[in-house]
């Protein structure tokens, strides 16, 4: 699972933009109320020769800020705000190398809905987007999605890379705070899409690549029991070799991080202050050639997803996998995927 895959997908997704995403303007901006205290306003896009507007709401957190002590630290719940919240322009990507448009306060969702009405009861597609858990946003537009096939879309960032999976093998900094930010999401979207015309009992998470990994590692989680009805992996599962791996193959990446940049020490707990006070743009010049891989930490990942998988333990929902022709020929060096040479590849 790479970056590939996914870059391939926002290019043609960008291009398909150009021809059927329109945003107008001089309408009265739509507004849902979330709670008895907090509404978020947002904006209307249509796709041409369509009348049925699509409701946008973006740049909405879903999750406290991973900033500080929260940096290296399980998902923590968001301060609801107070009043209406303006949700007319995307949050900032999470950190990840090869971009400049990230801001480490970036657990955002976005939501595109065919309706505002809060008893419409309509299905919901959450996507978690791909990039080898390194790279990524949920800057994928929905329109087309809420207009032409009546389902709401959600999608959402995360935490990427060392920021997302750096541990130390211990509760002083567990490690999957990239897996957990999606958990946090799905419940935030279990718990509030009725609000913007959707049915609770009704979400499908879907995605590519690190994405289709990362879905298949919510089914497998008991910390999603009871709140996924559905789900889709295209090009990716957990249960592949090396994508969830225990802490004693973890932690030493880990380590060679923080030796990296500097915070060496036999406490744990003084590592990860230390990892804390760096600015991110120190981290992320160190991630590159050492990548953290989500861990078996007992809580979200109890097992290795394969035993998860073969013992029966994970959330019984519908569920389809998918895969293109030719899967993994870009991991072959373009080679012809020839029976005599795929032979050769794995050998």
């Amino acid at each position: 699972v790479n970056s590939y895959t996914d870059s391939i997908s926002r290019k043609m997704e960008l291009k398909l933009l150009t021809i059927v995403f329109v945003v107008t303007f001089g309408q009265e901006d739509p507004v849902v109320r979330i709670t008895d205290t907090a509404s978020v306003r947002g904006i209307i896009s249509y796709v041409p020769d369509n009348p049925r507007p699509a409701y946008n709401f973006l740049g909405i957190p879903y999750a406290a800020p991973p900033i500080g002590d929260n940096r290296f630290r399980v998902t923590q719940p968001f301060q609801m705000w107070t009043g209406e919240r303006d949700a007319t322009e995307y949050g900032s990507s999470c950190p990840q190398l090869n971009s400049f448009d990230y801001d480490e306060d970036c657990l955002f969702l976005n939501i595109w809905t065919p309706t505002l009405d809060p008893t419409a009861n309509k299905a919901v597609m959450l996507y978690i987007h791909g990039g080898s858990m390194r790279s990524g946003s949920g800057m994928r537009n929905g329109t087309g999605f809420a207009v032409l096939q009546d389902v709401i879309k959600v999608a959402i960032n995360y935490r990427l890379g060392v920021l997302g999976f750096w541990t130390t093998g211990d509760a002083q900094a567990p490690g999957n705070y990239g897996f957990l930010d999606q958990q946090f999401a799905i419940q935030w979207v279990r718990q509030h899409i009725a609000a913007f015309g959707g049915d609770p009992n009704r979400i499908t998470i879907y995605g590519a690549s690190a994405g289709g990994v990362s879905v298949s590692a919510q089914v497998l989680s008991p910390m999603n029991a009871g709140l996924v009805t559905r789900a889709i992996s295209q090009s990716g599962v957990a249960i592949a070799a090396n994508r969830v791996n225990p802490y004693f193959i973890e932690t030493p990446k880990s380590d060679l991080i923080a030796l990296s940049v500097g915070c060496v020490d036999t406490d744990p707990g003084l590592v990860v202050a230390c990892m804390r006070l760096l600015d991110m743009e120190t981290i992320l010049r160190h991630e590159a050639g050492v990548w953290p891989e989500p861990v078996i930490d007992g809580t979200f990942m109890p097992d290795y997803p394969i035993n998860l998988y073969n013992q029966g333990r994970f959330n019984k929902i519908p569920y389809i996998l998918g895969f293109n022709r030719d899967e993994g020929w870009t991991f072959s060096g373009w080679t012809p995927p020839t029976r005599e040479n795929i032979r050769t590849h794995v050998s």
